[in-house]
């Protein structure tokens, strides 16, 4: 058995720099491609997603182009992903994202909510959810496909049932179940983050039926689709196995050498999932070299990852 393969800290910094268009002579072809780089752009703060595609083209991308490719082409695809966290995800990527990652993020989420409208005195929320739920996407359906949360609200009043949050405390609160709402069908890959309601550096989006924002239909310029209010991220056949490995295959081609550990968070799996997926794609162990600190000095590469960096 040969000896392990080595790739040290600058072989490590060398790789980012390139393969995450950092590097001047490697710089992404455009918005899509740089979120490609880094598998997909953290989004929760919509500046950072304009500045992360900006430091990775060459000339920096204009927020026009950014935009473009958000809202218009859609070659880009704003949903929440790893670690129930606003993601900004090329649009091939986005069912793996979903397969993967979500169905337990969204459990998590709808159990939470059920349980403060238990608290807040609603005797069964299950049911009662999933109807408003249904609801929820019939109006967005029937206004083409895209609304803000406040429509929505108008449409459907049960989005404005509202829980008592931390009874008994001094900083007890009354919210609106909207937000939770639109998020859990967020979660669920049945809506997505459509336009912002202002400008790129705003908050508040419009929110879109996935399936008719990636038939390429609503209010941004085309007629809406009510029959798409069904649709979701979902890609028929494709299993939680098979977009896990191939999530990790995307993440260890772009990060590796790495930890599992790092590979767990970022994706938010436990790591005997980790270490399943990472398995699958055949990842094979490589040392770190010497370092600082107490962490691991070995980490995963994909066993056909080329060489040294120049």
């Amino acid at each position: 058995m040969g000896a392990m393969a080595v790739l040290d800290q600058a072989e490590r910094r060398r790789r980012l720099a390139v393969r995450h268009a950092l590097a001047p002579a490697a710089k992404a072809a455009g918005p899509a491609d740089a979120a490609r780089r880094v598998v997909a752009l953290h989004g929760t703060d919509p500046g950072s997603v304009f500045l992360a595609v900006a430091a990775r083209t060459d000339p920096a991308a204009a927020p026009a182009a950014i935009e473009a490719a958000l809202y218009e082409q859609r070659e880009l695809i704003r949903m929440l992903g790893m670690r129930r966290t606003v993601f900004v995800v090329p649009a091939g990527l986005a069912p793996v994202v979903q397969a993967s990652t979500m169905p337990r993020v969204a459990a998590a989420h709808r159990a939470r909510l059920c349980k403060h409208l238990r608290e807040s005195g609603l005797a069964d929320p299950e049911p009662w959810l999933a109807e408003v739920e249904k609801s929820v996407l019939a109006a967005l359906a029937g206004r083409g496909g895209e609304a803000s949360a406040a429509e929505l609200a108008a449409d459907e009043p049960r989005l404005r049932t509202q829980l008592l949050l931390a009874p008994d405390k001094p900083y007890a609160a009354r919210q609106n179940i909207t937000s939770r709402v639109l998020i859990g069908l967020g979660a669920q890959g049945r809506i997505v983050r459509g336009r912002p309601s202002g400008s790129w550096l705003s908050q508040q989006y419009r929110w879109a039926l996935a399936g008719c924002w990636l038939a390429g239909t609503g209010q941004s310029g085309r007629p809406g689709r009510a029959d798409v209010a069904a649709g979701s991220l979902d890609q028929p056949g494709l299993t939680a196995e098979q977009a896990q490995a191939e999530l990790a295959r995307r993440w260890l081609a772009a990060f590796g050498p790495a930890p599992l550990a790092d590979l767990a968070w970022w994706t938010g799996w436990p790591v005997t999932q980790a270490r399943r997926a990472a398995s699958a794609v055949g990842a094979a162990e490589v040392g770190l070299g010497p370092g600082t600190g107490p962490g691991p000095r070995t980490g995963l590469a994909l066993a056909d990852d080329p060489g040294l960096t120049p």
